[in-house]
């Protein structure tokens, strides 16, 4: 499993900065269906948040499922070309994953229709590994279930879900109608608005950046 630099937290001010900075279309893009369990503080009698995050066109820029690409294929397109488009969001990657695992305790686990050794050596070259529990290969139109299961297995305090593909998103709502859910439209990725409201989604205080970015 691979490392990544460790980074210093930030202080409160400059997580306010980093939501400021982020596109005001952002939220045009994010659809909660309807969080009632984000209304909960992030960690509850110990039990930790749950964060759920499909791989392709979600942490990623390309769709290496479609490419075909097994764990050679990825290694030689590269982590830049995976996950760092634009230049600098591979950071943003890195700093989202490791604040949900250090500041928020979080259970990160990928769901993915892709192939498990091909996500992880992904995640080993762009130093996610540390910090993911668990990926997870899941069938096509069993998203929903197998998000139930996960909940039941970790009990968490409040779970999140993310994905990229409009029929995940509608297997799991109908599954699970009270979670919280984002649809990553396009196929730019997570962009660092939109981590930054999982992120506050995560921590139960969605409050919190609806009134940061009020302040833009």
């Amino acid at each position: 499993m691979g490392g990544c630099d460790s980074k210093e937290k930030e202080a409160p001010q400059k997580r306010q900065d980093k939501v400021m900075a982020g596109p005001r279309t952002a939220s045009e893009q994010l659809r909660q269906v309807p969080a009632k369990s984000a209304l909960k503080k992030s960690v509850v009698d110990g039990r930790a948040p749950l964060v759920v995050l499909d791989f392709d066109l979600t942490l990623t820029v390309v769709h290496c499922g479609r490419m075909k690409l097994d764990s050679e294929g990825v290694q030689r397109l590269g982590a830049g070309e995976i996950f760092d488009q634009p230049p600098g969001r591979l950071r943003s990657i890195r700093n989202f994953i490791t604040d949900l695992y250090t500041e928020l305790r979080a259970t990160v686990i990928i769901l993915t229709l892709n192939r498990v050794d091909v996500v992880a050596t992904c995640l080993t070259m762009a130093g996610l590994n540390p910090y993911i529990t668990e990926v997870i290969h899941c069938s096509p139109g069993r998203k929903g279930s197998k998000m139930r299961q996960l909940i039941e297995q970790y009990v968490p305090s409040l779970t999140i879900f993310a994905d990229d593909d409009s029929r995940n998103i509608a297997d799991v709502h109908a599954i699970l109608p009270d979670i919280t859910i984002l649809h990553v439209e396009g196929s730019t990725g997570l962009q660092p608005a939109q981590m930054e409201w999982l992120y506050y989604a995560a921590k139960g205080d969605l409050a919190t950046y609806t009134s940061l970015q009020g302040t833009v």
